[in-house]
């Protein structure tokens, strides 16, 4: 931020001391709720109308839009019957606020390393076959996940059209063993690689291929979306989004807009339908009637949304407060945990539920910030917030690179911290299977090669070998 040949600030330092000034009047000024507010507005506006919804500083601001709308809890939903105290109140703030920062401070060093080694790189030549492997790999992914996604559904049923679709949900992934599960992801990251093809294939002749393509995305997404989960439905189009806004396709603010609009009703509605809550009906105390008009219907997506933050956010304040215990772990490595060799019933967010007295093949949830401190209290999000903001910046500046390949990771690893800006888990054996699917598409989309040492050879075998382990797996059992 230091112009070094006259030791003054640059444009980027000025606008970040001059915003920190403004800050610190509001804050002075306004009640700490409101000058909150204020902040998050005032920092959506900025990331929509200069087009870094995508970047790390919209995933901070959307963040903090979260923690507020669930820390403020306005429509005073009881969701655990335990009153926060104001002091836990303050403190969860405090908490927030300082994983905040540091994490923005991370990605900052993140981004500044990327670009000094990146300036000591040649530049490679363009192939023109990379963009029809991108197009193969894609494909590939959609139908692989696809594949195994119909044989579940034909040993399990499916569960969007059952009568009771979110226990018909739990029961259908507990009957899973994860190594089958996680093979839906190829359609993720399918969809990610189909996405970038788009993107980089800027031939008017290709128009068709293309077109083909966005079919096959969203049949492969219609196959995945009947498990009747948010989460199957909004990452692959968050992932989508990302990578298109990684190389360089920027969106008009009224998209951002209507995006972030889109999000939240998807969010809201599913949610709403899985509690069964489509007419009137009192739920932890706020009143909703889904099919009250336009009126209604806003208001009780508003309310969802509402309580679906007061959730996590306030599991985090009982951890705070004390009443809960410190999980050491089994909450940021909660998947990582559950495939080590052994049973381990009633691990991490599923033993919460059973201390908070709720279904124990149930999980909740906790918030980013609040899984850092409930496995290992304020130093857990002193420690991970930089090193999650660095990991993100860090890829942020990837995928600046020349061919775009690496907006795919980038893309994989922002929609999963999308996720868990309300999940908790630091890192999860979706996310790592992700990143080790989107390295090996991008090796062969820049080599035009499956295997070009002993090294890609026995990644192939593993990645072969665990998808024919899943499908085993779902036949077997």
């Amino acid at each position: 931020m230091i112009d070094s040949s006259h030791q003054t600030l640059s444009p980027r330092g000025l606008a970040v001391v001059w915003c920190a000034a403004v800050a610190a009047v509001l804050f002075a000024a306004l009640p700490l709720r409101t000058a909150s507010g204020v902040l998050i507005v005032v920092s959506l506006v900025y990331v929509v109308v200069t087009n870094s919804l995508f970047a790390v500083e919209g995933y901070l601001t959307i963040l903090a839009g979260y923690y507020l709308l669930g820390i403020a809890d306005p429509f005073g939903a009881e969701i655990h019957g335990i009153t926060l105290s104001d002091s836990t109140t303050r403190a969860v703030i405090q908490l927030v606020v300082l994983g905040g920062l540091l994490l923005w401070a991370g990605a900052l060093l993140g981004r500044m390393l990327w670009r000094q080694g990146a300036s000591f790189r040649p530049e490679q030549p363009v192939d023109p076959d990379r963009v029809p492997r991108v197009y193969r790999v894609s494909v590939t992914f959609l139908v692989a996940g696809s594949i195994v996604a119909t044989l579940c559904y034909l040993k399990y049923g499916i569960p969007a059209f059952a009568t009771f679709p979110d226990l018909a949900r739990t029961d259908f992934v507990g009957g899973l063993s994860p190594f089958t599960y996680y093979q839906w992801l190829f359609v993720e990251v399918g969809i990610g690689l189909g996405v970038l093809a788009i993107a980089q294939d800027r031939d008017p002749k290709f128009q068709a291929r293309r077109v083909r393509l966005v079919l096959v995305m969203t049949a492969a997404l219609l196959v995945v979306g009947a498990v009747f989960s948010r989460v199957m439905i909004g990452t692959p189009l968050v992932l989508a989004a990302v990578v298109w806004w990684s190389q360089g396709r920027h969106f008009k603010w009224y998209a951002n807009l209507l995006g972030i609009a889109a999000a939240i009703a998807v969010i809201a509605v599913v949610w709403l339908l899985r509690v069964q809550a489509l007419g009137q009906i009192s739920l932890y105390g706020v009143d909703l009637d889904f099919a009250g008009g336009v009126a209604g219907a806003t208001r009780t997506i508003a309310a969802g949304t509402s309580i679906f933050a007061r959730t996590s956010v306030e599991v985090f304040g009982l951890f705070v407060q004390g009443y809960l215990p410190h999980m050491h772990g089994e909450i940021s490595f909660m998947s990582l945990i559950s495939l080590l060799p052994g049973r381990h019933p009633g691990l991490g967010l599923f033993r919460v539920s059973q201390l908070l007295g709720y279904d124990p093949q149930s999980g909740t949830t906790v918030s980013l910030f609040g899984g850092m401190y409930a496995d290992f209290g304020t130093p857990g999000v002193v420690i991970a917030s930089p090193l999650v903001g660095f990991t993100l910046g860090g890829l942020e500046g990837l995928s600046r690179r020349a061919d775009g390949l690496g907006g795919i990771l980038y893309a994989v690893t922002l929609s999963y911290y999308f996720n868990m800006i309300y999940g908790g888990q630091l890192v999860d054996v979706t996310l790592l299977w992700k990143l080790w699917l989107a390295l090996l598409a991008i090796h062969y989309c820049r080599t035009g090669k499956l295997v070009t040492s002993r090294m890609s050879g026995a990644c192939l075998f593993v990645t072969a070998g665990l998808y024919l382990f899943g499908i085993l797996k779902l036949v077997s059992t």
